[in-house]
C-alpha cells in the first residue's frame, strides 16, 4: 500500500487526504478504511483541520451526492478522536461540532464516535435544538419545553422523510399526509408544527 508522505502540506495534503477518502469502502472493508484513516491522522493537525474544513465544505452541496465522502471524513474523524488520550477535547472542538451534525445526518461512526467521547444522543439534539435561531410560531403551532421537544426527537426516530437539523428548524420526519418540524421560538421553548404534504 501507498504511503502518505509526511512532508506534504497544503494543497498537496488536501488532494492526497481527498484521494484516501475516496478510495475508503467503509461498507464492505471497514479494516482497510481504518488503515487509510490512520494514515491520514499520522499527517497531524493540519490533516485534521483540512478534513474538517472539507468536512464543512461537503455539507455546502448534496448530502445525497457527497454521502460517501462525508461518511469517510465522519470516520476518519471518529477514529480520530477515539484515539485521543485524556482529557477528552472541549465541548466546542471543531471536530466534535462536525461530528454532531454527522450523527444528526445518521452517521453512525459519528454516533458512536462521540459516545465513546461521554456525549450521548440526547445532548447532540439538545444543542442542535439551543442552536436553531428564533423564529415566530404560527397559531396552529403546538409550544413544547425543551425537555418536550427532546421527547419528540426520540419519537420521530422511526418516522420517513427528512430528518434532523435544517437552516431554521429540526426536522422530525413525517407520514404520507404530514410532516413535522421544531421551531425555537424562545430561549428554551419550542413550536411543534405540522404541515399538509399533499
Amino acid at each position: 500500500m501507498e504511503q502518505i508522505q509526511p512532508a506534504l502540506k497544503g494543497n498537496a495534503m488536501k488532494k492526497k487526504i481527498r484521494q484516501t477518502l475516496r478510495s475508503m469502502t467503509i461498507g464492505t472493508n471497514r479494516a482497510d478504511a481504518e488503515t487509510k484513516a490512520l494514515e491520514i491522522i499520522r499527517m497531524g493537525q493540519e490533516a485534521t483541520d483540512i478534513l474538517i474544513e472539507m468536512g464543512w465544505d461537503a455539507l455546502k452541496g448534496s448530502i445525497q451526492g457527497n454521502r460517501e465522502l462525508l461518511r469517510a471524513i465522519s470516520f476518519t474523524l471518529a477514529v480520530s478522536l477515539a484515539r485521543k488520550k485524556a482529557p477528552a477535547p472541549p465541548p466546542d472542538d471543531p471536530g466534535i461540532n462536525l461530528l454532531i451534525k454527522f450523527a444528526a445526518l445518521g452517521f453512525n461512526s459519528a454516533r458512536n464516535g462521540l459516545i465513546h467521547l461521554g456525549i450521548s444522543p440526547k445532548e447532540i439534539w439538545q444543542r442542535h435544538l439551543m442552536a436553531l435561531p428564533l423564529a415566530e410560531g404560527l397559531g396552529k403551532d403546538k409550544e413544547v419545553s425543551l425537555s418536550e421537544a427532546l421527547v419528540e426527537i426520540e419519537l420521530s426516530q422511526h418516522m420517513e422523510g427528512q430528518k434532523g437539523p435544517a437552516k431554521d428548524r429540526y426536522c422530525l420526519g413525517g407520514d404520507a399526509k404530514y410532516r413535522k418540524d421544531l421551531f425555537r421560538i424562545g430561549k428554551k421553548s419550542f413550536a411543534l408544527r405540522s404541515t399538509k404534504t399533499r
